[in-house]
């Protein structure tokens, strides 16, 4: 008897969907970053098209006996490393985003400071 799947297709799916509804409310806020609203829109896009494979796995989820492609655990391995893999490239990104803007190597700042003088502080007046 192999793994069941089914408890973490459902999972999946409950956390894809509560993605879905969190990522597209972010991006209807405009919170302190100019920028992140953006990555709440493709948060929800990427949310809806994963519930979406995911469901369509489950679907084709304990057919032992069906030759269709969707039925072999090699489909549904190569499937949940894909999307793994682009989730994580996803959350990559957004930590990027965030680390450079609190960290001050944003573009915005070094424009902003680029006419700015630096003074020494050994200097006596």
């Amino acid at each position: 008897m192999g793994l069941k799947r089914t408890p973490f297709y459902s999972l999946a799916l409950f956390t894809a969907v509560l993605q879905t509804v969190f990522g597209t409310l972010a991006g209807f806020v405009n919170g302190n970053s100019p920028f992140l609203w953006i990555f709440g829109k493709l948060a929800g896009g990427l949310s809806i098209a994963t519930w979406i494979w995911l469901a369509i796995l489950f679907r084709y989820n304990h057919r032992p006996l069906s030759s269709h492609p969707l039925c072999r655990s090699l489909a549904h391995f190569i499937s949940l490393t894909v999307l793994g893999t682009v989730w994580l490239a996803f959350t990559a990104s957004i930590i990027v985003y965030r680390s450079a803007r609190s960290s001050g190597a944003g573009l915005a700042v070094n424009v902003a400071q680029a006419d700015r003088k630096d003074y020494d502080a050994d200097v006596a007046y």
